[in-house]
């Protein structure tokens, strides 16, 4: 059963959204979140599609969440408020590590240099409560990274070394 999910192609934008997002088992859900993005080829993708989409970073299984953000930036435009909303969310909120990695990854792609929310969210990450895996904070450095790329000005620089002042240099 599993080598035949795997093996299942959506045919089509609506087979993804009807059957795909919503699907009870969640191998399915996360290969409608991998084939939408590709069956979008008119842009900018319409709102229902990405509320729809944005649905499954709420799903249950955590694979299906990080799935469907490393497959957002490929649906939404740059600057997208919902989206970058839903992920911020996700990077504030969710129990995995792995998420919350994969959500700086996003939100990287998705904001623009210079948005203060996107900005503060992942300044807000640095000090993630994640352990150490492999002598890394993988989450923590993920976001460090992504707020100086993200700041792109003096202002948004500011708000990244007002947060890291208090921090140890580990």
């Amino acid at each position: 059963a599993k080598a035949a999910a795997m093996q299942l192609k959506y045919e089509s934008k609506a087979d993804c959204l009807n059957t795909g997002l919503v699907h009870p088992d969640w191998k399915m859900r996360k290969a409608a979140a991998i084939e939408l993005p590709l069956h979008c080829e008119r842009r900018p993708v319409e709102t229902f599609v990405v509320r729809e989409y944005l649905k499954l970073l709420q799903d249950p299984v955590m694979d299906v969440r990080q799935t469907t953000l490393e497959h957002l930036p490929d649906l939404v435009e740059r600057g997208d408020r919902s989206a970058i909303r839903a992920v911020l969310h996700r990077m504030w909120g969710d129990v995995s590590w792995a998420v919350r990695l994969a959500s700086i990854h996003c939100i990287e792609k998705i904001a623009h240099v210079g948005d203060e929310q996107a900005i503060l969210g992942v300044v807000a990450r640095i000090t993630d409560p994640e352990a150490a895996r492999g002598g890394t904070f993988w989450v923590r450095a993920a976001a460090r990274e992504a707020a100086l790329r993200l700041s792109g000005s003096e202002h948004g620089l500011k708000l990244v070394m007002d947060r890291l002042k208090d921090e140890s240099w580990d």
